[in-house]
């Protein structure tokens, strides 16, 4: 009897928590093969469109050897499909001179002594880098045309490393031409005829120091010499900027004011926009990052200076620094505006809140002289007053006016720095 009991046991069966662990197991056991299968299939069909790509860069180097006239012999672009997969190829073609690290770098008068091909196959979804390919070409007689003259454009990333594969233009009334920047980030044009070239250059989701992403210049060609032309650009970056919008909400439309010693000429660039959270975008990655502040005016940086005649006289507020700066070199970056917090209480002679007034803010240049930053001032609608006759706002540093719709005695006060406390400002009505 006891061991037809035990049988019975035995026959019951797997139990709900045993069932679960099963399931679990065999699940992560599942995943981790269906992983492995889906990883082998990438580097599968990465490795194929390596092969691919690499015959497409023998054969485009082929047929760079294969020109007869190496002045014919351009950068050029194109896209080629094999097995239903689009590879792009970018070809780039520089003139170098002996012992030269890069015609845009050399000699302005240097004779060119070879061209340097150089391919780069990509594809959709590749893993690794692209396939790169080069070779050197020496023609049978090869020099700069005395009568002739050239352009180097170097154009280079924010730690002054090589751009490759920017498109670079020159125009001259009717005359235009192309090239792309190769590995020395170098795009060079020869033999062109003496005369004034606009340069452009641009790569797809690259800006350069002041968030352009077409830089321009104009070059001079002279006869037998080689003019020399840099750019910046690199990878577009964005800040995402909180706006106070709380208690003490700023004016939905207030600008912003990046900071940045590279940034020409002034070292800040004004930043219009509305919300209480915003994207600023088109940004070049420096190093050092950006430093951010409220408003347009001069004062509202805490490290401004007043300026007479154009020259400094002394910082608006002894001893202010800015904000710590905000890193965007990893391409995106958070930062939130310090302002000042004030209250305004409006009564009227008797003592008694005034609701539903309209208060405003108006900018006051000390001294009364003209804010550089902002020669047409700053006037601000902070809203209406509650029930209470009071209302709350953020504002930059500065003097500020303050002003009940309809009344004649404004209130001034000046706002030295953002600070714990609440500015309180008093209004009185009739």
């Amino acid at each position: 009897m006891i061991l037809a009991n035990r049988r019975g046991q035995d026959d019951a069966g797997f139990g709900l928590i045993e069932l679960v662990v099963a399931l679990t197991i065999m699940s992560i056991v599942m995943a981790g093969i269906a992983y492995g299968i889906m990883t082998e299939l990438s580097l599968t069909a990465d490795s194929r469109g390596r092969e691919v790509g690499a015959n497409l860069a023998s054969q485009s180097i082929d047929a760079a050897r294969a020109v007869a006239n190496l002045s014919t012999l351009q950068a050029a672009t194109w896209t080629s499909k094999v097995n239903g997969v689009t590879y792009t190829v970018l070809q780039t073609v520089t003139d170098y001179s002996a012992g030269a690290a890069s015609p845009c770098d050399g000699s302005s008068a240097s004779a060119i002594v070879y061209k340097r091909v150089s391919i780069r196959v990509s594809w959709p979804n590749m893993i690794a880098d692209p396939v790169m390919a080069s070779t050197l070409i020496a023609p049978s007689t090869s020099s700069f045309n005395p009568a002739l003259g050239n352009i180097g454009v170097k154009v280079l990333d924010a730690g002054a490393n090589p751009v490759y594969g920017a498109l670079v233009n020159i125009t001259n009334g009717a005359t235009s031409y192309s090239s792309y920047s190769d590995v020395d980030g170098c795009a060079f044009f020869d033999a062109l005829t003496p005369g004034t070239f606009t340069v452009t250059g641009q790569l797809a989701g690259y800006v350069t120091t002041d968030g352009t992403s077409a830089p321009s210049t104009t070059a001079s060609v002279n006869q037998g010499s080689t003019t020399r032309v840099a750019f910046n650009l690199d990878s577009a970056a964005e800040l995402d900027v909180f706006v106070p919008d709380e208690t003490y909400a700023a004016p939905a439309n207030m600008p912003l004011t990046i900071g940045n010693s590279s940034l020409q000429p002034t070292g800040s660039r004004l930043e219009p926009g509305t919300g209480h959270r915003r994207a600023l975008v088109d940004l070049f990655p420096f190093a050092s990052g950006y430093t951010l502040w409220a408003g347009s005016c001069s004062d509202a940086d805490p490290a401004g200076q007043i300026m007479v005649n154009g020259s400094a006289i002394g910082p608006y507020y002894a001893g202010a620094v800015r904000d710590p700066a905000t890193s965007v070199t990893t391409g995106f970056g958070q930062a939130s505006v310090t302002m000042a917090k004030v209250t305004v209480n409006l009564q009227t002679n008797a003592g008694l809140a005034v609701s539903g007034s309209q208060i405003s803010a108006t900018h006051v240049v000390a001294g009364g002289g003209v804010d550089p930053g902002c020669p047409a001032g700053e006037v601000w609608v902070l809203g209406v007053t509650n029930q209470s006759g009071s209302i709350s706002a953020s504002l930059p540093w500065g003097d500020w006016q303050f002003q009940a719709a309809g009344t004649t005695a404004p209130a001034v006060i000046n706002i030295l720095a953002p600070a714990a406390n609440v500015y309180a400002i008093g209004l009185r009505t009739p």
